[in-house]
């Protein structure tokens, strides 16, 4: 029997992470494909979503840089989803009393019609649920980029998940600042695009206005250059 050939297994990437007194050999997470998106910024990157307005702003910090993104759109939130409740309570109320009405003078009620419309109601309800769960996961966030001594620490922070992402700063090539707008547009918009080795690009607080990013972004490119 002719021997057979047999491909060894894919080596996976590992880095060291330090438990007491001993190193520890860990796998690297997966690197992502696409660029990684900011979805506090003003631009959404979602269909189901509030209208809202971004806010930013630079927390101080004595061991680096902070930069803090959020949506101001929970009073607009809270009035839709009550809004939306309401009116649904307001229907299956129309509807009992319409068949109330039909059925008075009647011993037997239109059990098919209550049945079907208790279907509807029911699906109706689960859809409801899931809506209002996507709004509000894609409305109450917050975007969070930390600099500190020696790594660059990106999270993003919603009611029902969040994402945290972590590279060293000797990782960083570049802080590129680019704007999103033409050039003829009298209110330039921009957003701060981190560009690191071997990485995704990291697109942020896009479409903030220009003159509310160069600050930020100077204070990043000062953070990193001082921790590198």
């Amino acid at each position: 029997m002719p021997p057979t050939s047999h491909t060894p297994p894919p080596k996976i990437p590992l880095t060291t992470a330090t438990s007491g007194e001993y190193d520890i050999l860990m796998p690297e997470p997966p690197i992502r494909a696409g660029p990684i998106l900011d979805y506090s910024s003003p631009r959404p990157h979602g269909r189901v979503r509030l209208p809202s307005q971004s806010r930013i702003e630079i927390l101080p910090d004595a061991d680096g840089v902070i930069v803090h993104e959020w949506l101001a759109a929970r009073q607009g939130a809270i009035i839709a989803l009550a809004f939306a409740g309401c009116a649904f309570v307001l229907l299956i109320q129309a509807f009992v009393s319409s068949e109330l009405e039909r059925s008075r003078g009647r011993l037997v009620m239109d059990l098919g019609a209550i049945a079907f419309f208790g279907v509807l109601v029911l699906l109706v309800l689960i859809g409801g649920i899931v809506v209002m769960a996507m709004v509000i996961n894609n409305t109450w966030r917050h975007t969070f980029l930390e600099v500190r001594r020696d790594s660059l620490i990106l999270r993003f922070r919603a009611p029902f998940g969040s994402e945290r992402f972590e590279w060293n700063v000797s990782e960083v090539e570049e802080v590129r600042l680019e704007t999103t707008t033409q050039p003829t547009d009298r209110n330039h918009l921009a957003e701060i695009e981190l560009h690191i080795a071997a990485r995704p690009v990291v697109k942020l607080f896009t479409d903030h206005t220009l003159g509310d990013l160069q600050p930020i972004a100077a204070a990043l490119q000062r953070g990193i250059k001082s921790g590198s």
